[in-house]
């Protein structure tokens, strides 16, 4: 997860001022809870979906999506030499 640039200082000096503070990553709610304070957070969506859908298997994602991959990979102009 991350934050922005002001947020992080905002995390950064509340850790600062109480390094014994709680803080709380909300992943389906993408923010920081801290010292009853929050920030929004963003989150890529592949990651996303594997904490809150608990999807950790990729290479298990990756066989049964095998013939969405292979038509992907036809289609793409450099796996066919730029034939079009």
């Amino acid at each position: 997860m991350t934050v922005s640039a002001e947020d992080a200082q905002k995390l950064q000096s509340a850790i600062e001022a109480d390094p014994s503070a709680e803080l709380t990553l909300d992943v389906s709610g993408k923010a920081v809870h801290f010292g009853g304070e929050s920030v929004a957070a963003s989150i890529p969506d592949g990651a996303y979906d594997q904490f809150v859908k608990g999807t950790w298997d990729a290479l298990g994602q990756l066989l049964e999506a095998r013939d969405d991959i292979e038509k992907t990979v036809e289609g793409l102009p450099y796996t066919s030499g730029f034939k079009g």
